[in-house]
């Protein structure tokens, strides 16, 4: 169980204040690559806000357009139902380090559709590579959240179904890591029998 904490965004260190989880689930592959990957989440009265911290130099990053994918690269991911009682659809959010977002809604893997975004909602994606390590942040406004999943509401208590993940198929060392341990035989992150809950607090 993950739990999300309310913070001000308006006052610096407010990330200090959010929980941490890490992928530490590496599953599939025999090479020994296994980067480090810390992920934190928060909200506030506008949006969740979700940051990815990790580990890893030199990260392949070759997809710049949105929806293209990012997955090939060293990538960070989001896989999140919203209102697991109510609605089986979830949405992935994958990115690379350059922040380019590949966004998409569905039941499973092969029945994605890419969620309307209307004017003026953005997720203010922040990317951000260093020497050894590399980090993304974005924000989900509970505004579009909403228009989604109707039955969605963040008030204390709610849960969410969720994983993280950490992949890079085209790198150098393929490698494929979660947050709650994924159960099927060969690579494969669409398996929402396998989230974890996301508590908000």
């Amino acid at each position: 169980m993950y739990r999300i904490n309310k913070v001000d965004c308006t006052k610096k260190f407010y990330w200090e204040k959010a929980e941490k989880a890490y992928i530490s689930n590496y599953m599939w592959m025999n090479n020994e690559y296994e980067p480090k990957v810390m992920v934190q989440m928060c909200y506030d009265d506008e949006a969740l806000r979700v940051r990815f911290e990790v580990e890893e130099s030199m990260p392949r990053s070759i997809y710049t357009v949105p929806n293209e994918p990012v997955y090939k690269d060293s990538c960070v991911e989001f896989f999140v139902q919203p209102t697991p009682e109510s609605d089986q659809r979830y949405l992935n959010f994958e990115m690379n380090s350059k922040g380019t977002l590949l966004l998409g809604l569905g039941e499973g893997r092969h029945e994605r559709q890419q969620p309307k975004r209307p004017n003026g909602i953005g997720f203010d994606i922040k990317s951000k590579v260093q020497a050894d390590r590399w980090s993304v942040s974005y924000v989900i406004p509970f505004t579009w959240l909403s228009n989604i999943y109707p039955d969605f509401a963040p008030v204390p208590g709610h849960v969410m179904k969720a994983n993280f993940y950490k992949c890079g198929d085209d790198t150098a060392l393929p490698h494929y890591g979660s947050w709650h341990i994924v159960t099927s035989e060969n690579p494969d992150f669409h398996r929402p029998c396998d989230f974890g809950e996301i508590v908000f607090q």
